[in-house]
């Protein structure tokens, strides 16, 4: 009735064992557990499940969200928690789901505050959004809720900025945040990647990380990147195929997608590839005989007589621990019933030796039918395994970092937690013996490149709109949370640019007409605050009054604010231009026909929009071109990538 694997409804408690579920971003589970029940935080005490109807109501719920949208087990587990703060106070009053009001959500939120840090409490506020969208939707209470938490906001953590003088000498200094990782932590990366030689077990680890510096991907998207060759298309743009994925969505059906690569690191991201192709390859012919036999990789067996008898000596020599015959904890096929009693010592002790069909028990021992499932499923249907992958490592069995125990009969990829722990127990030990001379703390996340990347794009004038779809988002709202260059600055930007004048628009006009001596205070007035409107930028300051436009920015409009030159925004100009012209053609076309309703209004917006982009296509020495011939071009590439 779910559909995951192992789940049983009735159940308080659903092991699933199989599945899409398991498949999350980042790691190797092979099941995982969903709880309904109350959260710990609640004080009701272990295990204490949901009742008068909400496990009924959850258990629904999980599934309906699970096949939505894909969400992972722990985005599933906070949903669960943070309906049981609606259960804990209808609790208190004998009442069930049906009487839930406005009012209980809110106290439900407010104890969720309480319970929680800032961060967790935001997201599970949210998730009680949902919980009541739902309810309303399907019309299980007798109110119509229409809720939403009356204190939600965003914690500061996320996006939140204090208030900076402009005159203050930090806004002169580089962009700096707790999110984002340190110029240092960038050299040093490049430091390892020139000095630590291609044989070093951490060489991969190395590449992984330049490989986050440059491209700013969410963790998944570099570790579950398909095997590949570098492409360039007729312009000599490169680009890599990446699967964009969330960690809080399990595994989905999604289609590859081709990324541009920046042309400053396009050179070292192609080394990189081109580098862990043959670094990994060994791993993919594991994985290739994985999948064919449905279990390990026992080709190192191959030429062994079935009769021998295997010592310790013989197990080295096949790369597996002499101390898996030991009759200590560590002795695996001691415990399990494959060593046999051999010779006799002059001590009196015995040694033990083990067959054949002992070694592939061991072998099979770490292996499970996941670790041959696909990986990816794009578009077109195609399966990717994970013989497929750029990165593939042998499966990490155990030991410490200096003694590292890998099986070299299975392979996998790499998860999230083993790049966390080789930054936190390796890197340092690596960064000594091969960057001495970099001096820095090693206290970083792979996202927070993300961050890192998505900021100095922000300050190099990469439109939002752009860095929106180059980071595979699907809200442009979204790529605020990774811009963390404050208000103040970006502010003080533009007011020097107008000052210098390297920026053009009715303000910049207007400046001609000011006595010099006064300028530099007719901008500070002018430009109180910065938004970034893709072809542009526009200055109004919405806490004032409302945009009169109606975000109309090319429309003749004083706010509006642009560089002289600014090549990062000529493809959103040439979009603009193109499909205001065809617009105009359309406006001109209506006039003329019986009913031309507001036809010589659209013809005058249009217009004047055009005057201003004309003036940008000209300072951006862009060639007018036919817009119906462009727009065609566009449809088509969308269609090709579809």
């Amino acid at each position: 009735m779910t559909q995951l694997p192992g789940a049983v409804w009735e159940s308080d408690t659903w092991t699933v064992t199989g599945g899409r579920l398991l498949k999350q971003s980042g790691k190797n589970s092979i099941k995982a557990s969903i709880n309904f029940e109350y959260s710990p935080k609640l004080g009701l005490g272990d295990a204490d499940p949901l009742e008068d109807g909400f496990a009924e109501l959850g258990k629904t719920l999980v599934v309906l969200r699970f096949h939505r949208k894909a969400q992972s087990v722990t985005n599933l587990r906070q949903f669960i928690y943070a309906i049981s703060f609606v259960a804990y106070v209808l609790r208190q009053g004998g009442r069930n789901v049906g009487d839930i009001t406005p009012g209980d959500l809110e106290d439900a939120a407010g104890l969720i505050s309480k319970s929680y840090a800032e961060s967790t409490a935001y997201q599970m506020q949210k998730a009680l959004g949902e919980f009541a969208a739902h309810l309303d939707a399907n019309e299980l209470c007798k109110v119509r809720l229409d809720w939403k938490y009356s204190k939600m906001k965003r914690p500061d953590s996320a996006s939140g900025v204090g208030m900076i003088r402009l005159d203050d000498p930090v806004l002169d200094q580089e962009t700096s945040h707790s999110k984002m990782v340190s110029e240092k932590v960038y050299l040093l990366i490049a430091t390892l990647f020139q000095k630590v030689p291609a044989e070093h077990p951490s060489r991969l680890y190395v590449l992984m990380l330049t490989l986050f510096a440059c491209l700013g991907r969410r963790f998944s998207e570099v570790a579950y990147l398909p095997d590949q060759v570098i492409e360039e298309d007729r312009d000599g743009n490169a680009f890599i195929t990446y699967f964009k994925r969330k960690t809080s969505q399990g595994d989905t059906y999604t289609p590859s997608e081709k990324l541009p690569i920046p042309t400053e690191a396009a050179q070292i991201v192609m080394d990189t590839i081109a580098e862990v192709h043959v670094l990994c390859e060994p791993a993919r012919q594991i994985a290739a005989e994985m999948r064919r036999h449905n279990g390990p990789d026992l080709r190192f067996l191959d030429g062994e007589s079935v009769d021998r008898h295997f010592y310790k000596k013989d197990l080295k020599r096949l790369g597996l621990s002499p101390t898996l015959l030991d009759v200590s904890v560590s002795g695996w096929l001691h415990k399990n019933g494959w060593a046999r009693q051999g010779e006799e010592y002059r001590s009196g002790a015995y040694r033990y030796f083990t067959s054949l069909e002992g070694i592939k028990a061991y072998c099979r021992r770490d292996f499970h039918p996941s670790m041959v499932e696909p990986i990816h499923i794009d578009q077109f249907g195609k399966k990717f395994y994970p013989e497929h992958m750029l990165f593939l490592q042998n499966i990490y069995l155990g030991g410490n970092f200096r003694s590292l125990v890998h099986a070299h009969w299975l392979a996998g990829i790499i998860s999230h937690p083993m790049l966390s722990g080789w930054i936190t127990r390796q890197l340092p030990a690596l960064s000594q013996e091969y960057a001495q001379e970099v001096v820095v703390e090693l206290d970083f996340t792979s996202h927070m490149f993300r961050h890192t990347v998505n900021t100095l794009l922000d300050e190099g004038g990469l439109p939002e709109l752009i860095q929106t779809q180059w980071f595979g988002r699907d809200n442009p709202r979204d790529t605020k949370a990774y811009q963390h260059t404050s208000r103040e600055k970006r502010v003080k930007e533009v007011q020097e640019a107008l000052l210098a004048g390297e920026a053009e628009g009715a303000l910049a006009d207007q400046m001609h007409y000011v006595p010099i001596d006064k300028r530099k205070a007719f901008v500070k007035i002018s430009v109180r605050a910065v938004h970034d409107v893709g072809t542009g930028i526009c200055v109004h300051d919405f806490t004032q009054t409302p945009c009169e436009r109606h975000l109309q920015c090319q429309a003749d409009c004083h706010d509006y604010v642009y560089a002289k030159t600014d090549p990062g925004r000529a493809d959103e100009i040439r979009r603009l231009w193109a499909n205001t012209m065809i617009q105009l053609d359309l406006a001109k076309k209506q006039e003329q026909s019986a009913r031309p309703r507001k036809s010589i209004d659209w013809i005058a917006h249009h217009t004047s929009k055009l005057k201003t982009l004309a003036r940008q296509m000209e300072l951006n020495g862009i060639e007018f071109f036919d817009p119906y011939e462009y727009a065609e071009e566009l449809a088509e590439e969308v269609e090709h990538e579809g």
